[in-house]
């Protein structure tokens, strides 16, 4: 698979088809997974909620749940209910199933552009995306060194390419701060649908948050027996991407203890633009 093609599979997941007045269904990834991936399903949740919702009215926050794994191999329901339409914003709660059974939900916020005060975190000095190796190059050259064959753990076929400023060698394992900072970029060019932007922020928002808990313990889950995966997870979207160019994806754990962690990133554009910030906790637990 092409990194174009994977691009080009991110936007079609991302159309998700109405099925009835507030019913969408979505499709899976060609390429099968041992699992949905967390950050496929808050964007296309995103999606179908978005459908419902007038479209001078941008999302600005979401909440969500994880509460099966995903089946790749099956189409994904999405139940949108309306909750509120105010003057400004609206506000909607999605249940997505398989087979019947409820896997994840959604509540996500969406506003009209008003005026107000502007303050926001700048982001930490880091090298130009262009002087780092690609993420999925690292764990290839790891998983080689260490004689492992680590199939979608070396990230080939994501819509996405990232570059760490500081990469985690799994091969030679050793306690680092909580904190890690990526250069991120879609392989494709920004879709012209404004919702869709929006999902891509969403979709990058789940990467990979958890390897910045576990890194205070020397652990990684390629080679660490792990049961990992993300419970819940917020998202606060404050502009879309304007440009075709590298994002900075700046994350760090404030917490870690009782077979979870807790971590969250500032996603920024290349001037130095806040675009989002989430938070998530999920599964740190050895087998």
């Amino acid at each position: 698979m092409t990194a174009n093609y994977a691009y080009e599979e991110f936007i079609r997941l991302m159309q998700v088809e109405r099925d009835g007045t507030d019913r969408f269904i979505g499709g899976t990834p060609r390429e099968t997974w041992p699992r949905l991936y967390g950050g496929s399903l808050l964007a296309q949740s995103l999606s179908a909620a978005g459908q419902t919702v007038d479209l001078d009215r941008d999302p600005h926050a979401l909440h969500a749940w994880f509460l099966r794994p995903g089946d790749p191999r099956q189409p994904i329901t999405f139940e949108v209910e309306p909750l509120r339409d105010g003057r400004s914003m609206s506000l909607r709660r999605v249940v997505a199933s398989q087979q019947g059974r409820t896997i994840f939900t959604l509540s996500a916020s969406f506003q009209i552009a008003q005026d107000g005060p502007v303050h926001q975190v700048p982001p930490r000095s880091s090298p130009p995306p262009e002087t780092l190796i690609d993420e999925g190059e690292v764990r290839r050259a790891e998983a080689a060194a260490l004689g492992l064959d680590l199939g979608h753990l070396t990230m080939q076929n994501l819509p996405i390419e990232m570059r760490p400023v500081t990469p985690l060698r799994f091969s030679q394992l050793k306690p680092e701060p909580p904190v890690a900072d990526y250069w991120v970029r879609p392989l494709g060019p920004l879709p012209a649908d404004r919702r869709i932007l929006f999902c891509l922020l969403a979709y990058i928002s789940d990467m990979p948050l958890l390897l910045t808990a576990l890194r205070p313990h020397a652990i990684h889950y390629a080679v660490t027996p792990m049961d990992t995966g993300s419970l819940d997870h917020a998202l606060w979207l404050h502009r879309p991407p304007a440009v075709d160019d590298w994002m900075f994806w700046s994350t760090h754990s404030p917490w870690g203890g009782s077979g979870r962690g807790l971590a969250g990133g500032h996603l920024y554009d290349r001037a130095g633009n806040l675009l989002a910030t989430a938070m998530q906790e999920g599964l740190m637990r050895p087998h």
